[in-house]
């Protein structure tokens, strides 16, 4: 005979009150303000160098437009693409 397990071994509560949700947002909070955090130390440390602040930006714009070439899709390069893509990839991230 084939007997059924009648005990269920999930944690009590912590699957229907919302904990979930609440780190995921907590999460994809503190994600985002790490990332502006780090973004923030290292424009910093370009100008410390004496470099435009936005050379990040502009080098990871320049390789997103390179690569999409490579699909003979013309995207422009420099500072807005390369902060979209950057903001985009980690916000992949964070989820």
């Amino acid at each position: 005979m084939e007997e059924r397990l009648q005990h269920d071994s999930r944690a009590k509560g912590a699957m229907g009150s919302g904990a979930r949700a609440k780190g995921l947002v907590l999460g994809l909070i503190a994600g985002l303000v790490a990332t502006i955090v780090i973004d923030l130390i290292m424009m910093g440390y370009l100008l410390f160098k004496g470099q435009p602040a936005d050379d990040g930006f502009a080098v990871i714009g320049d390789t997103t437009a390179g690569f999409f070439s490579l699909f003979s899709i013309d995207v422009a390069g420099g500072v807005p693409t390369g902060a979209a893509a950057h903001y985009m990839v980690n916000g992949l991230y964070w989820g």
